[in-house]
């Protein structure tokens, strides 16, 4: 009879997991597999930044070496440099001159940024002009100036 009752038994190497079990294993993973998603994201969201911010500073790089190179124009505007300002960049990006500022002819190499002051005492030959580049149409664009220090050739 004891041999009848031994068979009767399940053995322990049969004996399964608990649905509690599954379902706190499938919690694990997918919280595993959400953080595994947002990295990537982050990734993704990152690098495609960083390629706007290098072509941004590629563009404003040119543009100022165009502007370094165009002929000095005393007592400039803004419009006075407006045609070194070519090709037209990419599309999604925009480039213009956001500020001159001119020598005042003092040993402290200080700078104004009134054209009617330059106009009435006189260009002392030197220029500071700041060009910018920015992306539009993005929330997070990206934004990036070079300040060029021009010189009169006499």
């Amino acid at each position: 009879m004891d041999a009848v009752r031994t068979s009767l038994r399940t053995p322990r190497s049969e004996a399964g997991v608990t649905l509690i079990e599954v379902m706190v294993t499938i919690a694990i993973m997918g919280i595993a597999f959400t953080a595994l998603l947002a990295s990537l994201l982050g990734i993704f969201k990152f690098g495609d930044q960083h390629r706007q911010l290098a072509v941004a500073e590629t563009l404003v790089r040119r543009y100022g070496d165009s502007v370094d190179n165009a002929a000095y124009v005393n007592c400039a505007t803004a419009a006075s440099y407006a045609a070194a300002l070519t090709p037209a960049p990419p599309s999604g990006y925009s480039v213009q001159i956001t500020a001159i500022e001119y020598w005042n002819g003092d040993a402290n190499v200080t700078f104004h940024s009134s054209q009617a002051t330059c106009t009435s005492s006189g260009d002392k030959g030197s220029q500071r002009v700041t060009v910018r580049v920015s992306q539009t149409g993005v929330t997070n664009g990206v934004v990036d100036d070079v300040t060029v220090v021009k010189r009169s050739a006499t």
